[in-house]
């Protein structure tokens, strides 16, 4: 898991580089992500960060959406 400030900034990275998300706010303290993307990226976003050699799955109950963006967390 995320134990550090340095993985924080890996996972991050990993999540605001595919194509779609807008923004991820990230802690290692809570092991959470929050990404604001466009509502198709979610299972792109859980497998990036799974390849980058974390664990994720999106929170039960953790997406909201609107028009074209969706807020969840991991």
């Amino acid at each position: 898991g995320m134990m550090c400030p340095h993985c924080e900034a890996r996972v991050k990275a990993v999540i605001e580089g595919i194509s779609g998300v807008s923004s991820a706010s990230v802690s290692h303290i809570s092991g959470t992500a929050t990404v604001l993307a466009e509502c198709d990226v979610k299972d792109a976003v859980v497998e990036a960060v799974k390849a980058a050699g974390y664990e994720a799955s999106v929170a039960s109950g953790a997406c909201s959406y609107d028009c074209l963006k969706a807020s969840y967390e991991l």
